[in-house]
């Protein structure tokens, strides 16, 4: 019993770090957004914000269910609404998890996948308020059993209707995730070892990095989700106090992956200096047209500030001297070739198809 106890008050604790980590993760991600509106245009970040606000349902559902002394005094339907919105959030996390990694297996096998995943990747997590609503009207009263709900004395987790309700999906989005993500590592590996034709963007440093930052929410969901499904499978109480307790942990570790992810820079930028009207204009043209629209943009909107700049210079001093016109008409021509030059052209792709780097992000 006193065991019990310290579990509960753990997980008390988690979730209270959880809600105030999950809250700050998505209060970044939003004031982000709304500052640079560009930024949500970018299925990866928009599938991030999701997920944290996500994580903090949870995590405010499972303060009070730690408290079972409180939980013990309340009435049927009001335990059943509590579970349901636990096991919606966290179903929710796991399908949008799944849904990013297969974004970036997408995005990696071909560049015309994410014309076509974009636009449908957060919904599959609204699958999660379907699939949990059963929760409402299985088997007769609900109680209260530390640490856990239970239905006519079983807990909830031994119910055979958890798995098409719960652990099924759960156990499919890990396998799904992982799978995913570890297509991407093993043909990283194929490409760096030249097995498999070069691809279409260099492999880069950077490029690495934000792959191996999408890794996060892959662990997030296993540390987190796969403790339920291995307690269904072997009924130990060990397992049942970590699947009852790591979930808990879910906000802390999104703000984690947040914080190493490939987003992590693009966040912190949008603190920064506010825009100049060439970026301005290139954050318009990346949400209609991609980052390689917008570079193509912002340095067509440097040209012509450069020129009217160099032309209203010319005209002032051509009265004065023929040899100050030439030479401000030699600086224009110069700043535009090195304006021009200032853009990689193997990073800017044409296609009516974003690059792969940038459009993992």
């Amino acid at each position: 019993m006193e065991s019990d106890q310290r579990w509960e008050t753990a997980a008390l604790g988690l979730s209270i770090a959880s809600l105030v980590c999950a809250a700050l993760a998505a209060g970044i991600a939003a004031l982000a957004c709304a500052r640079r509106p560009e930024l949500f245009q970018r299925p990866g970040l928009r599938l991030t914000l999701w997920i944290a606000i996500a994580c903090a349902v949870s995590a405010a559902g499972r303060i009070p269910a730690a408290l079972g002394p409180l939980m013990a005094r309340q009435a049927d339907i009001r335990l059943r609404a509590l579970m349901w919105v636990i096991l919606s959030a966290d179903l929710y996390i796991a399908v949008t998890v799944t849904c990013l990694a297969v974004l970036l297996w997408g995005v990696w096998d071909s560049p015309r996948a994410p014309s076509r995943l974009r636009a449908y990747a957060g919904y599959p997590g609204l699958l999660s308020l379907v699939a949990t609503h059963p929760i409402w009207y299985i088997g007769g009263s609900a109680t209260w059993t530390a640490p856990l709900l239970a239905i006519d004395g079983r807990p909830l987790w031994q119910r055979a209707e958890m798995w098409p309700m719960f652990l099924l999906w759960t156990a499919m989005a890990i396998v799904a995730s992982g799978a995913a993500i570890s297509w991407v590592f093993v043909r990283i590996w194929r490409e760096l070892r030249g097995t498999v034709p070069p691809p279409p963007r260099r492999l880069t440093r950077g490029l690495l990095a934000r792959v191996a930052g999408f890794l996060g929410y892959v662990v997030l969901l296993l540390l987190t989700q796969g403790w339920p499904v291995l307690q269904a499978l072997a009924n130990r109480r060990w397992l049942l106090r970590a699947a009852n307790t790591a979930p808990a942990a879910q906000g802390v570790l999104c703000l984690v992956a947040m914080a190493a992810g490939p987003h992590a820079a693009n966040l912190w930028s949008a603190f920064g200096a506010r825009p100049t009207p060439a970026a301005s204009a290139a954050h318009e043209e990346a949400a209609v047209g991609g980052p390689e629209v917008a570079a193509i943009a912002a340095s067509s909107s440097r040209r012509e500030e450069t020129a009217a700049s160099s032309s209203s210079s010319s005209s002032s001093s051509s009265s004065s001297s023929p040899t100050g016109s030439a030479a401000s008409n030699l600086g224009t021509e110069k700043s535009l070739r090195l304006d021009f030059a200032d853009h990689d052209a193997s990073t800017i792709n044409l296609s009516p198809y974003q690059s792969r780097a940038n459009s993992i992000s």
